[in-house]
């Protein structure tokens, strides 16, 4: 997954398309892109040696195909859950920052108190992650071009979101999404 700079036609990858969204602070959000960076440079390698090996052989390498599918099928489920982890933290932020931009400037900054506070004492047992979260919320309230953006944001995201969500339906829960009971094509069913 490589995006093009809009200044250059130069490749972006994943970690910095992502870190590029509003409200992506978060180290731990941070990581979990860049470690989604590495899998995909993994996984190209793969498919190039995979392929390779095909044309080589004129065979599927069988083992090799399960292999790069598996990990591919892994890559889609932490994509899907780093895009859902985004955009409820982001639905998060704009209804805090619309609910607090209207509040005097002295209920704001108690409303962001308290939204610090709540972080706190949430994040007591990780060192330092309450920082991250609070720093969107505290922008939000106070920043109504950085809230365009994160609307903005979601909207363009969500056609690549929806397009994952219903593909990694496909591949955890073996059936259609929202059509319970359905089969999905090629979820791993084996006939003999």
């Amino acid at each position: 997954m490589v995006a093009r700079s809009s200044k250059k036609s130069k490749p972006v990858g994943i970690h910095q398309a992502l870190r590029s969204l509003p409200a992506f602070d978060d180290v731990y959000l941070q990581m979990q892109a860049h470690n989604l960076e590495l899998v995909d440079g993994l996984l190209m390698d793969m498919e190039q040696n995979l392929l390779s090996e095909y044309i080589e052989t004129e065979s599927t390498p069988v083992q090799q195909a399960l292999f790069v599918s598996a990990i591919s099928q892994l890559w889609i489920f932490g994509v899907y859950e780093l895009l859902r982890t985004w955009r409820q933290r982001s639905r998060e932020v704009l209804t805090f920052g619309e609910e607090v931009q209207k509040l005097s400037e002295r209920e704001r900054k108690e409303r962001i108190s308290e939204k610090r506070r709540k972080f706190q004492e949430a994040a007591k047992f990780a060192y330092g992650s309450e920082t991250h979260h609070v720093k969107s919320f505290e922008r939000a309230a106070n920043d109504q071009e950085f809230l365009n953006s994160v609307e903005m944001a979601l909207y363009r995201v969500e056609r690549v979101f929806r397009r994952i969500e219903a593909l990694r339906m496909s591949l955890a829960k073996h059936e259609l999404p929202k059509a319970k009971g359905s089969l999905a094509i090629g979820t791993g069913i084996w006939t003999d």
